[in-house]
């Protein structure tokens, strides 16, 4: 499974992960919906988001987390994104 690195270097599986302009959707897997609601909240943890060639910049609102069968999912709004090849 692929992983998902925040602002302060800790990284998590990732289940799922898609974006679109000002939005960016990620789920974790093996984490609790308490844990993944202290990252996902924490402006300091989402300034910053690494998935492969992606890096996301300032998403830093959170509008909403939801249980999936593969994980916790979370939407976020704000920056914007680049791609490295």
């Amino acid at each position: 499974m692929d992983t998902v690195t925040f602002a302060n270097g800790a990284s998590y599986p990732c289940a799922f992960f898609a974006t679109i302009p000002g939005k960016a959707f990620v789920a974790l897997s093996d984490v609790t919906f308490a844990e993944a609601a202290a990252i996902f909240s924490n402006p300091e943890m989402t300034n910053e988001i690494t998935y492969g060639n992606y890096v996301l910049h300032d998403f830093t609102t959170l509008d909403y987390l939801m249980q999936e069968p593969y994980g916790i999912k979370a939407s976020l709004s704000g920056g914007y994104e680049e791609r490295n090849e």
